[in-house]
């Protein structure tokens, strides 16, 4: 199964990471699905999920999962297990592995290599608009007396401003810098997810240089699962992190 990593990530030899793929030769919008809840087979699902595991080198029972509500709660964990009503979660133990589902939403990998925290982030237009990831980071600092300064994160493939078609009630809850009209629709305007939630770190007080963000949409290229552009037959991803020792 092929995945997606970030280069400033991939600077620490102790930091698991990746986000799962569709892959480019798909058979099906389930090709590499790993949700229970879609409809898929769920002995493929399971098995995808192995493949998955597997190919970073973790177990299934050192996984932190989610019930995501597109919410701004975050929650700091110390085992493994599934949470609920949560879309971020941070921890500074090692060898659990904490991991959002996506297809279309933004995932953001978080990591401090002086005090050796690690936090995924969900964040879906609402999340955003909520500022899931300025409080994500905020809790960090305050949780573990941290710096900003020190803090590397990795926005990754989400839905892209080519692609992110929204409503005016969706919309007019944004900064109009996070907007480009639509061609053809004065009611509909196409919504940078990605820039919103890059703002917010920086905004906690994140460096520039320490902020990777990935320049795949997930909605126009097929490699990715996508909820906008297959509907109710779209799969899902995971993005994971955790620190190996």
């Amino acid at each position: 199964m092929q995945f997606i990593k970030s280069k400033l990530l991939s600077n620490y030899k102790n930091i698991v990471h990746g986000i799962s793929s569709r892959d480019l030769k798909y058979t099906s919008t389930f090709q590499n699905n790993l949700s229970y809840s879609v409809g898929d087979d769920p002995e493929m699902v399971s098995e995808n999920r192995n493949i998955f595991y597997s190919s970073l080198g973790i177990q299934k029972s050192q996984v932190v999962s989610l019930k995501q509500i597109h919410s701004s709660n975050s929650l700091i964990v110390e085992k493994p297990g599934e949470y609920y009503n949560v879309d971020s979660i941070i921890t500074n133990e090692q060898n659990i592995f904490l991991q959002v589902s996506i297809a279309d939403c933004v995932p953001i990998l978080i990591y401090d290599p002086i005090s050796k925290v690690v936090a995924a982030v969900h964040a879906g237009w609402r999340g955003t608009n909520s500022e899931i990831a300025f409080k994500s980071v905020t809790k960090i600092i305050e949780v573990y007396n941290i710096k900003s300064k020190n803090l590397i994160a990795f926005i990754g493939p989400s839905a892209g401003e080519c692609c992110y078609e929204v409503g005016e009630e969706t919309w007019k809850k944004f900064n109009t810098k996070y907007l480009k009209k639509h061609s053809s629709d004065l009611k509909k305007r196409f919504l940078n997810v990605k820039k919103a939630n890059y703002d917010q770190l920086l905004k906690a007080g994140m460096l520039k240089k320490n902020i990777e963000v990935s320049q795949y949409c997930t909605i126009c290229d097929n490699q990715f699962h996508s909820f906008r552009r297959d509907g109710k037959n779209s799969g899902r991803m995971f993005a994971v992190i955790g620190i190996r020792v």
